[in-house]
């Protein structure tokens, strides 16, 4: 009971207090994170919280070295699973969706993230789905992340065919 109120206390003020350049985390489940690119104290607050894994789907020209460094000093693990503008397919999806349910089913928190949000909400949205989610409800997660345009339409084409 110590561990839920303390682990919901954490998650709260994470919620509040885990602002990025690109605006804030999304958290569609208690330890799944979603959004931009994390600070040094963003890596440093998810790690208390108990986030063991980073899901980077930035390209190496977005700079992710920084992130992936500062990730590893702090004893997360970090992954780099690159997403340009293409819309994500079947390897991608299976891939993050294999290393995410790995990570929550041995305790560790997630935290997915791109430049801005955009990829980590669609991947997230395309991941849920796959494991039969309701699409309206990955759409809304996706968009809360920080899924916008085109990305987003895109992401409606293949979710809510007509």
């Amino acid at each position: 009971m110590k561990r839920s109120i303390a682990f919901l206390t954490i998650a709260l003020a994470l919620a509040w207090a885990l602002p990025v350049s690109a605006g804030e985390f999304s958290q569609p489940k208690d330890d799944v994170w979603l959004g931009g690119p994390p600070s040094e104290a963003d890596l440093d607050a998810m790690a208390e919280a108990g986030v063991g894994l980073v899901i980077d789907l930035r390209t190496t020209p977005e700079g992710i070295e920084d992130t992936e460094r500062a990730a590893q000093e702090r004893g997360l693990r970090y992954l780099n699973l690159p997403l340009g503008r293409e819309l994500a397919e079947g390897e991608l999806i299976t891939r993050v969706g294999s290393e995410l349910e790995a990570s929550l089913a041995s305790g560790e928190g997630v935290l997915l993230h791109c430049a801005s949000g955009n990829r980590a909400g669609e991947v997230w949205a395309l991941h849920r789905v796959a494991q039969g989610a309701n699409a309206q409800q990955a759409l809304e997660q996706a968009e809360a992340s920080g899924t916008r345009d085109e990305r987003l339409e895109r992401l409606r084409d293949v979710l809510e065919p007509e």
